[in-house]
């Protein structure tokens, strides 16, 4: 893999896996659209969370949003 190519996984990662963000989510933050993120996260094999995953991301999120 080249420089370039991993420190676009390595951000693709960070983004979804450290911060927690969805795929529209990062879609509106880079402009990337959603259906390149799909071939991106194929191509450099980054894993996508599973629907038990994303279910408790998005009561984590609602939970802090409810707070605020």
């Amino acid at each position: 893999m080249e420089e370039e190519e991993k420190e676009m996984r390595d951000w693709l990662v960070e983004l979804y896996h450290e911060k927690g963000m969805s795929f529209p989510q990062i879609e509106r933050e880079t402009d990337i659209p959603y259906t390149s993120l799909h071939r991106m996260f194929k191509k450099y094999g980054i894993a996508k969370r599973d629907s038990k995953q994303a279910v408790k991301l998005w009561w984590k999120g609602r939970k802090k949003n409810a707070i605020h």
